[in-house]
């Protein structure tokens, strides 16, 4: 009998872990902290790449105001957000729908990237659509 207790309480406790374990996934908490369509920004240090870019971002946070959101993340090997959309290189913005699915991508800041931006970041609102 005690036995059988035992291994009902043992099936209940890693039947709650595995519930629970979703939640603290990093792309289950991605998609927590990145919540309504964003534009996410992954900067490094305050280098003349990463500051370029950053103003593109400001402009357009400034033109959406609440429509779509606008976070910015700085590096750091732990953060769930890097780990769950794979950041390797930056600048680097993801243009998130409401879902946290990522819809586009763009990497850098060559002239030929901010002129990119700057298009996908006018277009934010059609892109992000669900």
């Amino acid at each position: 009998m005690r036995r059988a207790l035992l291994i009902i309480a043992l099936t209940a406790v890693a039947a709650l872990i595995w519930a629970k374990w979703p939640q603290s996934h990093p792309a289950a908490v991605a998609t927590a902290a990145v919540s309504g369509p964003q534009v996410v920004l992954f900067k490094g240090d305050d280098s003349a790449s990463c500051r370029a870019i950053l103003r593109i971002v400001e402009e357009a946070e400034a033109r959406y105001g609440e429509r779509i959101g606008v976070t910015k993340v700085d590096w750091s090997p732990e953060n769930p957000l890097i780990q769950a959309y794979q950041v390797r290189f930056l600048p680097t913005v993801v243009f998130v729908d409401s879902t946290g699915r990522e819809r586009k991508r763009i990497v850098g800041e060559s002239d030929a990237v901010q002129a990119e931006l700057r298009q996908a970041l006018a277009q934010a609102e059609t892109l992000l659509r669900q």
